[in-house]
């Protein structure tokens, strides 16, 4: 898929438009194809991408509970960004489909683990946040949770 196709994919899926498309390749770039290549992976962004997670979901929990406790909040927590259900959301998203492997990874269905599905997905909450800043990174975070901030047990 070329990069014209995939920005269009990427931000039809995330609902979210990027000043610079780059960082859509970057988001999809796993570390398999960066090393054939001599580019730079998903890695980064996938970190920042959790951070960011992490921040924004304590944040809207601590405001939909504000009489539970930190026990329970982390709780929440955890269940939401645990890496089933982030695999999970980017599968729905179908973003998992659309990693750039390096040509050893194709034939192992890298794309299919759960791992590279929620890692993904946390490197395009990062590159969210680098092109729209943590308001963008929270709508975005908003919409793939949709009624499950509210719900989770």
């Amino acid at each position: 898929m070329n990069r014209k196709h995939l920005k269009k994919y990427v931000e039809q899926a995330t609902g979210y438009v990027f000043n610079n498309p780059e960082l859509i390749i970057k988001a999809l770039t796993h570390s398999s194809y960066a090393n054939e290549k001599d580019v730079d992976s998903n890695e980064r962004l996938e970190l920042l991408g959790d951070s960011v997670l992490d921040v924004v979901v304590i944040q809207e929990l601590l405001e939909l509970f504000p009489h539970h406790s930190e026990g329970r909040i982390t709780i929440k927590k955890q269940k939401l960004v645990s890496n089933k259900n982030l695999a999970k959301i980017s599968k729905t998203l179908q973003l998992n489909t659309k990693v750039i492997l390096g040509k050893g990874q194709k034939s192992n269905k890298v794309h299919d683990r759960k791992s590279t599905a929620a890692n993904t997905l946390e490197a395009v909450i990062g590159a969210i946040y680098v092109d729209g800043g943590i308001e963008g990174a929270r709508n975005f975070i908003k919409y793939i949770y949709s009624g499950d901030l509210c719900n989770v047990g």
